[in-house]
C-alpha cells in the first residue's frame, strides 16, 4: 500500500521524485503551524527521529515558522500566546527530569548531532538557523533569560562545539551551512548582555576558526545578478559576530581578536568595506570608532597596527561609495560616518594613531649649540634617547602615508580631512607637500588645478601651530626651529616664487585671482605671527629681532617679487573690483609687513587712488560699493606706506592734485573717523611736505578739515587750494624765510611773541591770493573768503601767533577788490565766535582722546615705520659677489642690452672686487667695451663711450696694488642709469663733470656732487628734492670699505650731511636716508669719527629733544648703541679724558659702552 509521499509517483524504477511546489510546502506548512496549540504539540513536533530526509524539514520549518511570527509577528495577543506555549515546554523539559540530566532542546540538538553524522547538510543549517531564532524570538522577554542562560551553556560544550567545528570547517562555498553557525555564536555571545561571552573567547579554537577566510568572502556572485541584496552573505554575518565580540569582550580579550591570525582578521574586514550595504558600514565604524579607537585600555601599538596607511585609505574609499540601489539618503550617511571616522581617528589624541610633536626644552636655554636646537620634522625620524635637548621624535608615518593617498583637490571631505590633520600634526603638513611631487602648481586652467589650489589656500589658512610658537620663544642665538618650517606653513613647497610669479603673469583672470587669495592668506598669516612676537614678552628684544629677521628673510625669498604683482594691478581693468581690491590688498600686505621687499620697486599710486575716489562708486553700495571702498581703504594704507608718491603732482586726467582730491574726499565723507587712514595720510603728507604744523595735542590738519566740511566747495575753490598747496612745496624755503622776517619784524617792534609760528600754508595763500582775484569769478573769491575768516578764528583759538596771523590777513585784504570779501576779512581775529570756536576746538580734543578700536590709529602706522628702521638699520653693505656674472655676460649682449640691462654697472663695481685678477679681467672687458662703444651707431654709445674711457683712465692711473674705492665704481654705475635718461634732473650735470676732464680725482667725487647738488640750484624748478635723494642713494651704496669711509672723513663730508638734516623744508623721507648713512659708517670703522669729529653725540641729543616720531626715536638710540658698541674705547676714553660716562649722562642719552 503506497504512502502519502508515493502518491502521484512515477511507477518506473528510472523516475525521479517529483519536487513538491512551494505553494504546496507554504500551504502544508501553514496548516502544520495552525496545529501548534499547545507545549505538548511543540514536543511531537521536535521529537527525536532517525528521519533526515523530507520528511524531517517541514517539521524544522514548522518550529522555524513558529518561532518567526514569535519574533516578527504583529499581532501582539498571537506572539504572546505563542510565548507562552514556548514556555510551557521549556517548562516541560525542566520537570521531566531524568536524574538530573535534563536539557533544553535535547531532542532539537540530538536532531542537529545526527544531521551531521548522516552530512545532512541542509538539515544541520536548518536546525542551526532555528536556534539562533531561538535567541533572536526570546532575547527580549526576560522569562526566557534562564532557559537561553542555560541553552548557550550546553551549545558551549565540547559536544556541541565538534558540530560548530564542522559546521565551520566547511568550504567556503557552502554557505547555507557556515552562516547559520555564525549567526548561532553570535546570538550566544551577545545574549543576556554577553554572559557567555568569556567562554565564546576561551573556546577561541573553534568558535573563531577561519574567520578571516569568512570575513573576506562577499556575496554570492550569482546573488548578485540575481538581483538578491537583501539576503546577508557570510562576510556580513561573519562581520556581526566580530562585531557582537568586539562590544562584549574585555579589552585583554578585544586585543587578542584584534591580532587573531596575525592581524588576517581586521585587514580582511576593511579589505572589500566598499562593497558593503550602509547598515553593515555604519555598523563597523561605530563598533570600530566606540570599541578600539576610543578605549583608552587598548594598546596604543595595537591601534596602529590596525589602523595603518592601508586601511586608513580603504576607509577613504567610502567618500566615492555609491549603493545603486539604496537611497541618497543612506549613502550620505556612509559619507557622513567615514568622515567623522577618520576624522576622529587622524586627529584625536584619544584615538593614539596620530603622535602629536611635544618640544623638549633644552636645560640653559641660553647656552644651546645651534645643532642641539634643530628639530628633525621628518616624518620617518629615527627614536633619540629622551636626553636628546631641543630635538623632536615622533612616528606618524602611517598617517602621512595614508594621507598621500588621498586626493584633497577633487573631494570636499578628503580635503577637509588633509586639513584637519594639519591642524592637529602641523609637522604633517611639512612633509605631505614635500613628499607630494606629482602635483606642482604651474599655472593651468583646469579642475584640478582649482582644486589643488583650494586646498593649499585651506592650508595656509590653518591657525599658526602652537608647538612651533613654544619653540620660537625659546632665547639663545639660534632658532629652536628651522625657519623654513615655520614659513612652509604659511608657503608650502609647491608655492615656489617662480610658479607664484608664472600665475599672476597669466592672461586668465582666474588663475590670477586664485593665487591672489593665496598669498593674502600667506601674508596675513605672516602679519599675526609677527604680532605674537610684539605682544610676548618671554624672548629678549636682540633675541627677536634676530628670530623675526631670520623668518622675514625666509619668507620673502619665497614670496614673488612686488614688480609682479604692481604689474598685475596696472594690467587690470577697473571694472573687475574683485580682482583689482585683491590685487591693492596685496601690495599693502607687501608694504605694511615686508616694507623693504616692497620699496624694492617703486610704485606711485597718486593716480589710482585719485581714479577710485572720483569715480564714486563706492557710495553706491551693495557689493560692488563695498569691494570699492575696500579697494579705496588699501589704496590709501599703500599710499601712506610708500615714499614713491608724488602728492602734489597734478596729471593731465584730474584737476587736483592727489593730496587735495583725498583731502576733498575726506571732508566730504560721511563715515570719516579720526586717526584712520585718510587721517593719517593727510597728517602724515603735510607734515613730511612742511605744509602744516602737526602738534601732538592739535595737529594743524584737524583745524584745516573742521574748517573745510560745513559746507560743500566748488571746483575753482578746490583749484586754488590745491595751487597753494604746490607752491608751498616748491617754495618751501622761500616761505619759510617769510616767517622768519615777520617773526623778525615783530621782535623788532618791542612787542614779544604770543604764540606758535603759522603754517606755511598761510604764507603761500597770502602768495597765491591776488591770482585768484584776478583770475578767478567773484563766487570763488567769496567763497574762499569765508572759509579763510573761518580758518583763521580756528587758528587764533588753538594758539597760533595772533600777529602773524593779522600781518597775513592785512595782505589779503590789501590785494582784495571786492567789498564783501573786504568787511569779511575785518571781522577775521575778532572774538564774536569765541563761543563757537571754543566749542569745536573742544569737540577736536575729545575727538583726539577717543580711540576708535575698529578703525586703523597711528600707533599702526608708528609701528611699520619701526619695522622699517630695524630693517634699514640692520642691513651692513653688501659683500661682494663671488660670482661675477658680468664678466662673462657682457659679451652676451648686444651693446643696448649692455647698458639698459644694467651689466654696465655690474661690470664698473667689478673693478673694485679685492681680487687682483677680478679687477684686471674687469678693466680689458671696459677696454673691449669702449671700443665697440666708439663704433655704435647706438644713440646712447656716444655719452657711454665717453664715461667708460674716463673710467678706464683713472683706474689706470690709481695704483694697482689697492683696491679700487666702491665710492668710484658705485658712482660710475649710477652714471650709467642718468646717462640714458635724457628727462632726468642731473642729465646735464653728469654731461658736465664728464667734461671737465679726462680722468677724475676719487676722493673729491663726494664733496664735488655736495657743492653741485646742495649749494646750487637745481637743473629743473621742481627737481631739488630728486636730486638730494639721488646724492644720498649715492653716498649710501658707495659706502662698503673703510677706504670709503676714509674718503668720507677726509671732505668733511658726514658734519654737511648732519646740518643739512636740520633743515626745515628737508623731507622726512631724506632724513631717513641720512640717518642710514650714518648707521652705516658704523660697520666701516666709523664709529670713532662720528662721536670725536662730527659731534654725534651732542646731535642725536637736539634730535630726540625735537623728534617725537617714535620711529625716529628707535633710529637714533640704536644709532647711538651701535656706534657706542664698534668705536675704539681707547681712543674715546682719550678724547674725553676719560670721563666719557658722565658725557653721555650729560647729554641724556641712555646708552653703554663695551
Amino acid at each position: 500500500m503506497m504512502n502519502k509521499h508515493e502518491v502521484g509517483r512515477d511507477p518506473s524504477p528510472y523516475s525521479k521524485r517529483r519536487k513538491l511546489s512551494n505553494i504546496e510546502a507554504d500551504a502544508s506548512t501553514s496548516r502544520s503551524e495552525a496545529d501548534i496549540s499547545s507545549w505538548k504539540d511543540l514536543q511531537l513536533l521536535l521529537a527525536f527521529t532517525q528521519e533526515t530526509g523530507p520528511e524531517k524539514r517541514p517539521k524544522i520549518r514548522q518550529f522555524k515558522l513558529f518561532l518567526d511570527s514569535i519574533a516578527y509577528g504583529e499581532d501582539r495577543d498571537a506572539c504572546a500566546t505563542k510565548k507562552k506555549i514556548l514556555l510551557d515546554y521549556l517548562r516541560s523539559q525542566s520537570q521531566h527530569r531524568e536524574e538530573g540530566n535534563a536539557r533544553c532542546f535535547a531532542d532539537l540538538l540530538q536532531t542537529w548531532s545526527f544531521a551531521a553524522q548522516s552530512n545532512n547538510e541542509a538539515l544541520f543549517s536548518a536546525v542551526a538557523a532555528v536556534l539562533a531564532l531561538f535567541f533572536t524570538a526570546t532575547s527580549s522577554s526576560l522569562e526566557f533569560r534562564d532557559f537561553g542562560n542555560q541553552l548557550c551553556q550546553i551549545l558551549l560544550e565540547d559536544e556541541q562545539l565538534k558540530l560548530f567545528e564542522r559546521g565551520l570547517s566547511a568550504k567556503k562555498i557552502k554557505d547555507h551551512v557556515v552562516s547559520p553557525c555564525i549567526r548561532l555564536l553570535t546570538e550566544i555571545t551577545s545574549h543576556d548582555g554577553g554572559v557567555a561571552a568569556k567562554t565564546v573567547w576561551r573556546k577561541r579554537d573553534i568558535t573563531f576558526k577561519s574567520l578571516e577566510v569568512f570575513i573576506g568572502i562577499g556575496k554570492d556572485p550569482a546573488d548578485l545578478s540575481r538581483g538578491d541584496r537583501r539576503k546577508l552573505s557570510l562576510r556580513n554575518n561573519s562581520l556581526r559576530y566580530l562585531f557582537v565580540n568586539l562590544r562584549l569582550q574585555t579589552p585583554a580579550a578585544r586585543t587578542g581578536i584584534l591580532t587573531l591570525a596575525q592581524g588576517k582578521v581586521v585587514r580582511a574586514v576593511f579589505q572589500d568595506i566598499k562593497q558593503d550595504p550602509p547598515n553593515i558600514i555604519l555598523e563597523l565604524l561605530q563598533t570600530f570608532k566606540i570599541y578600539v579607537l576610543s578605549d583608552e585600555k587598548l594598546p596604543q601599538h595595537i591601534k596602529k597596527n590596525v589602523f595603518r596607511d592601508g586601511t586608513l585609505l580603504r576607509i577613504a574609499s567610502l567618500y566615492n561609495y555609491n549603493e545603486p540601489d539604496k537611497a541618497s539618503e543612506d549613502n550620505n550617511a556612509v559619507l557622513q560616518a567615514s568622515h567623522s571616522f577618520l576624522l576622529f581617528a587622524c586627529t584625536s589624541g584619544k584615538a593614539a594613531i596620530l603622535e602629536p610633536i611635544a618640544p623638549v626644552r633644552p636645560r640653559s636655554s641660553n647656552l644651546v649649540d645651534e645643532d642641539s636646537r634643530v628639530i628633525d620634522l621628518t616624518s620617518n625620524a629615527k627614536d633619540t634617547a629622551p636626553t636628546n635637548q631641543g630635538k623632536l621624535t615622533f612616528k606618524n608615518k602611517s598617517v602621512s602615508l595614508f594621507l598621500q593617498g588621498l586626493r584633497p583637490y577633487a573631494n570636499v571631505l578628503e580635503k577637509d580631512l588633509v586639513v584637519a590633520v594639519f591642524e592637529a600634526a602641523p609637522e604633517l603638513l611639512v612633509d605631505y607637500f614635500q613628499r607630494k611631487k606629482s602635483f606642482s602648481f604651474e599655472p593651468k586652467l583646469t579642475a584640478t588645478w582649482l582644486g589643488y589650489s583650494m586646498f593649499l589656500l585651506s592650508a595656509i589658512q590653518l591657525p599658526l601651530p602652537k608647538q612651533y610658537l613654544e619653540m620660537l620663544q625659546w632665547t639663545g642665538n639660534a632658532l629652536a626651529i628651522p625657519a623654513s618650517t615655520v614659513v612652509e606653513t604659511m608657503l608650502p613647497s609647491p608655492l615656489t616664487r617662480k610658479s607664484l610669479t608664472r600665475c599672476l603673469n597669466q592672461n586668465m583672470d582666474l588663475i590670477a585671482f586664485v593665487t591672489l587669495k593665496i598669498l593674502i592668506a600667506a601674508f596675513q598669516k605672516f602679519r599675526c605671527l609677527l604680532q605674537w612676537f610684539q605682544n610676548g614678552d618671554s624672548k629678549p628684544p636682540a633675541d627677536m629681532r634676530h628670530t623675526t629677521n631670520e623668518l622675514r628673510a625666509e619668507f620673502c625669498a619665497r614670496c614673488p617679487e612686488t614688480r609682479h604683482v604692481i604689474a598685475g594691478f596696472r594690467k587690470c581693468p577697473t571694472d573687475n573690483v574683485a580682482q583689482r581690491e585683491a590685487y591693492t590688498r596685496l601690495v599693502a600686505l607687501y608694504y605694511s609687513i615686508v616694507p623693504q621687499m616692497a620699496l624694492d620697486e617703486k610704485f606711485d599710486i597718486s593716480i589710482a587712488l585719485s581714479d577710485a575716489l572720483l569715480s564714486n562708486d563706492w557710495e553706491r553700495g551693495g557689493a560692488k560699493g563695498g569691494l570699492k571702498s575696500l579697494d579705496i581703504q588699501h589704496l590709501q594704507e599703500i599710499a601712506l606706506y610708500s615714499p614713491d608718491i608724488r602728492w602734489l603732482h597734478k596729471p593731465d586726467s584730474v584737476c587736483l592734485s592727489s593730496f587735495t582730491i583725498i583731502l576733498r574726499h575726506y571732508t566730504q565723507s560721511p563715515s570719516r573717523k579720526r586717526k584712520d587712514f585718510g587721517w593719517t595720510l593727510l597728517e602724515s603728507v603735510s607734515g613730511e611736505y612742511r605744509l602744516l604744523q602737526n602738534d601732538e595735542k592739535l595737529p594743524s590738519i584737524d583745524l584745516l578739515i573742521h574748517s573745510l566740511r560745513n559746507c560743500p566747495r566748488s571746483d575753482g575753490f578746490y583749484q586754488f587750494l590745491d595751487q597753494c598747496f604746490q607752491q608751498c612745496y616748491r617754495k618751501s624755503v622761500v616761505y619759510y624765510d617769510t616767517r622768519v622776517a615777520l617773526k623778525h619784524n615783530h621782535s623788532a617792534s618791542g612787542l614779544e611773541g604770543d604764540g606758535c609760528d603759522v603754517d606755511l600754508l598761510l604764507m603761500a595763500i597770502a602768495d597765491q591770493w591776488p591770482f585768484l582775484v584776478q583770475a578767478g569769478t567773484e563766487s570763488v573769491v567769496t567763497e574762499a573768503t569765508k572759509w579763510l575768516v573761518q580758518y583763521f578764528d580756528l587758528l587764533m583759538h588753538a594758539g597760533r601767533s595772533h600777529d602773524q596771523l593779522s600781518l597775513i590777513r592785512d595782505r589779503i585784504q590789501k590785494n582784495t577788490r571786492y567789498g564783501d570779501c573786504c568787511t569779511a576779512l575785518m571781522r577775521a581775529l575778532g572774538d564774536g565766535n569765541s563761543w563757537n570756536i571754543q566749542q569745536i576746538l573742544q569737540s577736536l580734543d575729545e575727538a583726539a582722546e577717543q580711540e576708535d578700536l575698529g578703525t586703523v590709529t597711528t600707533e599702526r602706522v608708528l609701528a611699520h615705520e619701526v619695522l622699517l628702521a630695524e630693517q634699514l638699520i640692520s642691513a651692513a653693505p653688501p659683500e661682494e659677489d663671488e660670482d661675477h656674472k658680468a664678466l662673462s655676460q657682457w659679451s652676451q649682449e648686444s651693446i643696448p642690452e649692455v647698458v639698459l640691462e644694467g651689466t654696465l654697472g655690474e661690470l664698473m663695481l667689478c673693478l673694485s672686487s679685492q681680487h687682483a685678477e677680478i679687477r684686471i679681467q674687469t678693466l680689458n672687458a671696459l677696454r673691449k667695451l669702449r671700443d665697440k662703444f666708439k663704433h655704435s651707431d647706438w644713440p646712447g654709445a656716444v655719452q657711454t663711450y665717453l664715461l667708460t674711457g674716463e673710467l678706464i683712465e683713472t683706474v689706470e692711473h690709481f695704483p694697482s696694488q689697492r683696491q679700487f674705492p666702491y665710492v668710484a665704481g658705485v658712482f660710475a654705475a649710477r652714471c650709467c642709469h642718468v646717462l640714458i635718461e635724457p628727462l632726468h634732473p642731473l642729465y646735464s650735470k653728469i654731461h658736465k663733470f664728464l667734461n671737465r676732464g679726462p680722468k677724475w680725482n676719487v676722493s673729491k667725487i663726494p664733496s664735488y656732487w655736495m657743492d653741485k647738488i646742495l649749494l646750487h640750484s637745481p637743473t629743473e624748478d621742481n627737481g631739488c628734492q630728486v636730486e638730494v635723494d639721488w646724492l644720498l642713494d649715492f653716498l649710501i651704496d658707495g659706502l662698503r670699505t673703510p677706504e670709503d669711509m676714509h674718503i668720507y672723513r677726509r671732505s668733511s663730508l658726514l658734519e654737511r650731511l648732519l646740518a643739512l638734516a636740520t633743515t626745515p623744508s628737508l623731507l622726512a623721507s631724506s632724513a631717513e636716508k641720512i640717518l642710514q648713512l650714518l648707521y652705516r659708517c658704523t660697520y666701516v670703522d666709523g664709529s670713532t669719527t662720528l662721536i670725536t669729529r662730527c659731534g654725534l653725540l651732542s646731535w642725536v641729543q637736539s634730535e630726540l629733544a625735537l623728534n617725537r616720531n617714535a620711529a625716529r626715536r628707535f633710529f637714533l638710540l640704536s644709532l647711538i648703541e651701535r656706534t657706542l658698541d664698534t668705536c675704539d674705547n681707547e681712543r674715546l676714553n682719550e678724547w674725553s679724558r676719560g670721563n666719557m660716562v658722565n658725557l653721555l649722562a650729560n647729554l641724556g642719552i641712555e646708552a653703554r659702552m663695551k
